[in-house]
């Protein structure tokens, strides 16, 4: 890694709850390399428990509007054993919302713990009132949230998408991927966050495992 980003491991202790043109922490250089980790909060460890906001700004030095933010995302590692995913009346394709009616109740709201096994891959739930009792699947690592700050003086939580990235929750965003970002203000403002262990496509029942990712 260049010595332009110092210490080659950034482990933020505070989430950023915008998406936005701030201070950035940290400056690197086109072309550095980061060891990271997305942030853990108080929303894995209990319900109703506050998100622990995204990782960034990142500065990239000499990066202008006139240029786009190449993120390749070489390795994605979980590191610990649990992940959470969560399902409530209002959201998603699966229950009727302001807008789109339906004659089913709307879905209660759940929240589901899942044990992963770091060695094989894998997440498993337990369904003790199933038939099954359990349920489990291979694990397939993503970042639901890259960004860059967003143009003039816009603000954007983190839980909404646009034009400079954000919340998109696409399962593509995993290792191996390139992510091609837009460039509102100069030095990029670079921003990520959301490590999922698993996502199907499009989201249909709002299911995603949440995660932190090293």
């Amino acid at each position: 890694m260049p010595s332009a980003c110092g210490n080659p491991q950034i482990h933020a202790s505070e989430g950023s709850p915008h998406v936005r043109q701030a201070a950035a922490g940290l400056p690197c250089q086109a072309g550095d390399i980061l060891e990271t980790s997305t942030l853990w909060g108080e929303w894995f460890e209990r319900e109703g428990g506050a998100w622990p906001g995204e990782v960034g700004p990142i500065e990239i030095e000499g990066a202008t509007p006139e240029d786009i933010l190449v993120v390749r995302i070489l390795k994605l590692t979980p590191n610990r054993d649990t992940a959470i995913s969560t399902q409530g009346p209002g959201m998603g394709a699966l229950t009727a919302d302001k807008s789109t009616p339906m004659l089913n109740a709307p879905a209660p709201a759940r929240r589901y713990v899942w044990k992963l096994d770091l060695k094989k891959m894998t997440g498993t739930l337990a369904l003790p009132d199933s038939r099954m009792k359990s349920i489990t699947v291979p694990l397939d690592p993503m970042l639901g949230r890259v960004a860059t700050a967003p143009p003039g003086e816009e603000s954007w939580g983190g839980l909404w998408p646009g034009a400079f990235g954000g919340n998109m929750d696409v399962p593509d965003i995993k290792e191996g991927a390139t992510v091609y970002l837009p460039i509102f203000h100069p030095g990029a403002l670079f921003y990520y966050g959301d490590g999922h262990a698993l996502q199907g496509m499009a989201r249909s029942a709002v299911l995603a495992w949440k995660r932190r990712w090293m």
